[in-house]
C-alpha cells in the first residue's frame, strides 16, 4: 500500500516524511507500544535532521508522550479516507508481545521491551467487506478452521456451565481441525438461523442467465466446500502458529496454569471488535415480547470495551463485568453504594463484589485458584494439582 497523500491534521505537526516512516513502522511491526515507539521515532527524527544545517541526534528519551500522541493523531488523520486508523487498547491477560520484541530485533532497532499492561498500538482496517476478506494469505479452508476457533472461544467454551471462559485449550484447538456437524454450522456472517435466511435471499435475487450469477455461484460453493473441509493436525498446529508468530492469538503467560490456553491478542480484539458484536450477541427478537437477546460478547462497565479477562458480578445474571485494570476505579466513582467497612458493592445491582468471580481463563477453578494464591487473595481451596478437562462439570464441595 502507497503511504497516504498529507491530509489536515488535527495536530500541532505537518504530515511529512517522518510521518510516512513511522507509519511504514507499523506495516512491519504487530504492534507498538510508548516503550517499543520511542526508539523508532527517535531514529527517523534523527534522519531527518541529518540533512539539516545543524543535524541533531534525537535519543528515545527525548520522545515524550505527548509527541507519540501527535504522531498518531497526524496517521489517523491521513489515513482515514483509507478505511485504515491506529487504535489503541491495554492488554487484558498479561500476554507478552513478542511479535514486536522479534521485529525490533530482526530490524536492528532498539531492544525496548514493553511493560505486560502498557498500551498496545495496532494499525487495523476499519471496514468489512468482499474485497477485504479475500484479502489473505490464508485459504479457504484455512478461513473455516479460524471460524471455528472464534466460534469455539466466544459460544462452546464461553458459556459453558455457567463460566466465561473465551479462551480454548491447545488440544480444543487442534480437535477442531476436524469438521462435524456442530462446528460446521456457523459463519462469519452471523448466528446459523439468519446465515440461512441471508442465503436463501440470496438464491432468489441471484440472476442465473448471466456471468455475475455464474461466478457468484462458483463463490458459493466454493465457501461451502470450505466450511465442510477438515484440515490435517500438522496443518491445523501450522495455522496456530501463524496465527500467534503474526500476532492475532496469544497465551495468558501471566496467569498461573494457563500457559496451554489461545485468546485473542489485543490485536485482534481490536480488528475483529464490530465483527465479534455481530457474529455472537443476538438481539431480542421484536415480535416475541418475552424472549431476551443472548450476550456472549460483553463490555466493561468501566471503559465499555470487549471483556475476555477480569471480574463479574456474584450474581451471574448481572451484566455487570469489568477489566482487573478498571475496577478500582469503578469502585471509587461509586463509594456511596458502598456501606459500613468499606465494603465493595457492584455499581449495577448493588451486590457485594468479591473479587473472586472472574471471567477469562481464571474461570476455570484450578486456574482461579492459582491466580488467587498467587495474588494474595487466599484461594477457599488449595489446588490438588489434578487436572480436569474443560468440558467437565466442575462442582465445588462446600467445606
Amino acid at each position: 500500500m502507497a503511504s497516504p497523500s498529507p491530509a489536515p491534521s488535527t495536530s500541532s505537526s505537518a504530515y511529512d516524511t517522518t510521518h510516512r516512516a513511522f507509519l511504514q513502522s507499523f506495516f512491519s511491526h504487530s504492534t507498538l507500544t510508548l516503550t517499543t515507539a520511542r526508539p523508532i521515532l527517535a531514529a527517523i527524527l534523527t534522519a531527518a535532521s541529518s540533512h539539516d544545517d545543524h543535524p541533531r541526534t534525537t535519543l528515545a528519551n527525548d520522545i515524550t508522550e505527548a509527541e507519540f500522541t501527535s504522531y498518531i493523531n497526524s496517521l489517523n488523520a491521513a489515513l482515514s479516507p483509507y478505511d485504515f486508523e491506529i487504535r489503541s487498547a491495554i492488554p487484558q491477560t498479561g500476554c507478552s508481545n513478542t511479535q514486536t520484541q522479534t521485529n525490533g530485533e530482526r530490524n536492528g532497532d532498539t531492544r525496548s521491551v514493553a511493560g505486560e499492561n502498557e498500551r498496545i498500538y495496532a494499525l487495523i482496517n476499519t471496514t468489512s467487506d468482499p474485497q477485504t476478506q479475500l484479502a489473505t494469505t490464508y485459504t479457504p479452508a484455512e478461513i473455516a478452521y479460524i471460524k471455528r476457533l472464534l466460534d469455539a472461544m466466544f459460544e462452546t467454551y464461553n458459556v459453558q456451565n455457567g463460566r466465561e471462559i473465551c479462551a480454548i485449550t491447545e488440544m480444543q484447538a487442534t480437535q477442531l481441525s476436524r469438521v462435524t456437524g456442530s462446528s460446521s454450522r456457523r459463519s462469519m456472517g452471523g448466528n446459523s438461523t439468519q446465515q440461512q435466511q441471508q442465503q436463501q435471499q440470496q438464491q432468489q435475487q441471484r440472476p442465473t442467465n448471466d456471468d455475475d450469477g455464474e461466478e457468484d455461484g462458483d463463490a458459493t460453493a466454493q465457501q461451502t466446500q470450505a466450511q465442510t473441509q477438515s484440515l490435517t493436525l500438522p496443518q491445523a498446529t501450522t495455522v496456530l502458529k501463524t496465527l500467534t508468530s503474526t500476532g492475532w492469538l496469544t497465551h495468558p503467560t501471566s496467569i498461573p496454569g494457563a500457559k496451554n490456553y489461545y485468546v485473542l491478542s489485543p490485536r485482534a480484539l481490536l480488528e475483529l471488535k464490530n465483527w465479534l458484536f455481530e457474529t455472537y450477541n443476538e438481539p431480542p427478537d421484536e415480535e416475541a415480547e418475552d424472549e431476551e437477546g443472548i450476550e456472549r460478547i460483553k463490555t466493561c462497565k468501566g471503559c465499555s470495551e470487549i471483556v475476555i479477562s477480569g471480574q463479574r458480578c456474584v450474581d451471574r445474571s448481572c451484566g455487570v463485568r469489568m477489566h482487573d485494570f478498571c475496577v478500582a476505579a469503578v469502585m471509587r466513582a461509586g463509594a456511596g453504594r458502598s456501606t459500613g467497612g468499606g465494603e465493595r458493592k457492584c455499581p449495577q445491582c448493588g451486590k457485594g463484589w468479591t473479587g473472586r468471580e472472574f471471567v477469562g481463563v481464571r474461570a476455570v477453578k484450578e486456574v482461579g485458584e492459582r491466580w488467587l494464591a498467587r495474588h494474595g487473595g487466599g484461594a477457599e481451596r488449595r489446588v490438588n494439582g489434578r487436572g480436569r478437562e474443560d468440558g467437565e462439570e466442575e462442582e465445588e464441595e462446600e467445606e
